[in-house]
């Protein structure tokens, strides 16, 4: 599994949000309620982030696309400020996504 984030992280290079350990210790780790527990949360979220609910969830499309739109963000707030703080919005192989989605957090509203 941690070959599959590497090979993610080199490729998508934005939204890979996967489980690192094995099915069976995420599964545990939920059905536990080790997800949202004060000592074990930060270690959930590295480990079975798909498990415990911690990926972002992603729409297919904006509602709107092209240089037309306004200068609105049509993704979670939490989503684009993480867009922002991981510079995916200036990298070239996600600047066009920030375009679409995180327009305004991404102060592309004068285009790319």
């Amino acid at each position: 599994m941690r070959q599959v984030l590497l090979v993610c992280a080199l490729f998508a290079g934005v939204w890979c949000c996967a489980d690192v350990e094995s099915e069976a210790v995420c599964r545990v780790t939920k059905d536990n309620g080790f997800c949202n527990k004060p000592c074990t949360t930060w270690w959930a979220k590295q480990n079975c982030a798909a498990t415990c609910g911690y990926c972002p969830k992603l729409a297919n499309e904006p509602p709107c696309t092209g240089d037309d739109c306004p200068c609105v963000d049509y993704e979670d707030p939490s989503v684009c400020s993480l867009a922002v703080a991981q510079g995916w919005c200036k990298k070239p192989c996600t600047t066009w996504w920030a375009y679409q989605w995180c327009k305004q957090s991404c102060e592309l509203c004068d285009g790319i």
